[in-house]
Order: structure tokens, then C-alpha cells, then sequence
């Protein structure tokens, strides 16, 4: 199933425009950012989980509620590996690499439908929203340029 369109707005983002849309919205949920603490994993989704984790948590994208999810997609990452250098034991096209072939495809469908969520993948990076208090500068100043005067 594709995407459905564009994601909600945060209450917060609606009042800065002003929108009346904005009034019968329920608050913003405010979560602390943090880096979740590492499950138990095997080590090749303990090596993803040491390469997204920082990069997210330095985006302030993280807080400690994002732990199942994080393990889901490292996790589902090293099935796609696994089975990615288990399919090069197998002659090409034979009945065999087709089946670890396709259960490889199966991984990074799963894979890649929760790394969206987190922003993983570059179309879907527009969608994450930085929370309000690591946002620089005055919201006003993306719609309205200061006048100069001279």
C-alpha cells in the first residue's frame, strides 16, 4: 500500500499559520529527545543500529520510545544482508536463489516500511519533523522577510 497523502500537520505548525484547523486539534505529543538504549542483537543489526542511531539522535529525530521500532528495522536489515550473501551460494536462477532471493525481497519490503517512519530513506526525509525546541531561529521569519530600512 502506497503513502496517502501528505502527513498531518502538528497542532503547533497549524497555529504559527494561523489556521483555523488548528482549534479542534489535540496537542502535540512532547517527547523528550533521546538515544534509546540498545537491545540485545546480532551483529549486523547492532552494526546498523550504531550507524542510524547517532545520525537520528544528532537530528534530534529520537526519543527513548523509539527503541522497538529502531530494533525492527535493524533487525530486518540484517535479514536482507544475511540473506543477501546466502544467495551467492546458490547457481543463478536455480530453483534455490529464488526462494532466498524473494524471502531477501520480503526483508527489505519490511525494512524499508518502517525506515520510512524514521526517514531513512531520501523521499520520505521531508516528512520528519524536528521537534519546536531544536527548530533555530523565530517560525515567523519562514514566511516574512524583515523590511530594510534605509
Amino acid at each position: 500500500m502506497g503513502l496517502r497523502g501528505r502527513a498531518p500537520e502538528s497542532k503547533r505548525a497549524l497555529e504559527v499559520k494561523g489556521c483555523w484547523k488548528a482549534k479542534g486539534r489535540s496537542p502535540d505529543l512532547e517527547l523528550e529527545p533521546g538515544k534509546p538504549q540498545p537491545p540485545e542483537l546480532a551483529a549486523e543489526a547492532q552494526a546498523e543500529w550504531d550507524r542510524i542511531v547517532p545520525i537520528l539522535y544528532d537530528k534530534s529525530v529520537l526519543a527513548e520510545i523509539d527503541r522497538a521500532g529502531l530494533t525492527y528495522v535493524c533487525e530486518a536489515w540484517a535479514i536482507y544482508h544475511a540473506l543477501g550473501e546466502q544467495s551467492k551460494n546458490f547457481e543463478l536462477g536455480s530453483m534455490d536463489w529464488r526462494r532466498v532471493v524473494s524471502t531477501q525481497h520480503e526483508a527489505f519490503n519490511r525494512w524499508e516500511k518502517m525506515s520510512t517512519k524514521f526517514g531513512l530513506t531520501p523521499a520520505d526525509r521531508p516528512r520528519i519533523r524536528v521537534p519546536a525546541s531544536t527548530a533555530k531561529g523565530d517560525d515567523k521569519e519562514q514566511f516574512f522577510r524583515p523590511k530594510i530600512v534605509s
